[in-house]
């Protein structure tokens, strides 16, 4: 099971730039990817990203798709198909300040002292 759910929320964005986030999140570094578990919810988009999108990539990807609702209603949705202990939302525009952002992350998700 993986340790970290990603929860990337679009409504109606073309591909363009959701492969940006895409690309630097294949660019982390430092990290088991096998932990990794992104959930990419469709905001009432009329049609699922084709798979090819995600072939190849070091981590698992699961698109499902919801009537538009707004961001809290596709967040909630992938807040449904979780599975991990710890989840983190992110939007289809968004980036990581560096390589090792999600190192940094998992790092001190198992520590107590943290609660995030």
């Amino acid at each position: 099971m993986p340790m970290l759910d990603i929860i990337v929320t679009h409504y109606d964005e073309d591909w363009q730039v959701g492969e940006k986030f895409f690309t630097m999140l294949d660019l982390q570094r430092g990290i088991d990817f096998s932990q990794i578990h992104v959930i990419l919810v469709n905001d009432g988009k009329q049609y699922e990203l084709p798979q090819d999108h995600f072939i190849g990539r070091p981590y698992s990807v699961e698109q499902i798709s919801i009537e538009h609702g707004g961001i809290s209603a596709a967040r909630n949705a992938g807040l449904k198909q979780s599975t991990s202990k710890w989840v983190c939302f992110c939007d289809f525009d968004d980036m990581y300040a560096g390589v090792y952002s999600l190192r940094n992350v998992l790092h001190v998700l198992p520590t107590d002292d943290y609660d995030m």
